[in-house]
């Protein structure tokens, strides 16, 4: 049932061309250099140093690591990320 579900997603994206990262509850990572990062659609802090901050998506994680990384912003489903990002990487994690 779940993978007819995302089939469906899938065609109403390329049939009504809709936003993907809404439909599937994707995150949307928007990065300005290596100054900040902007993530939308996240489910919630699950770690924050200066070097590190780990954050929850419908599945996974995204990890953005840097120096003197600060939160800005903390909404229900937005984060602003400020200081000098090193990389960003996604974690996927199977449901």
């Amino acid at each position: 049932m779940k993978k007819w579900m995302q089939r469906m997603k899938r065609e109403a994206i390329r049939t009504f061309r809709l936003p993907p990262d809404v439909v599937l509850d994707m995150p949307r990572i928007t990065v300005v250099g290596p100054i900040h990062v902007t993530v939308e659609n996240h489910r919630g802090l699950s770690l924050f140093t200066a070097e590190e901050v780990r954050l929850l998506a419908a599945v996974g994680q995204i990890v953005v690591r840097g120096e003197g990384l600060v939160i800005r912003a903390l909404s229900k489903d937005e984060i602003f990320i400020e200081g000098h990002v090193k990389g960003i990487v996604y974690i996927d994690m199977p449901s």
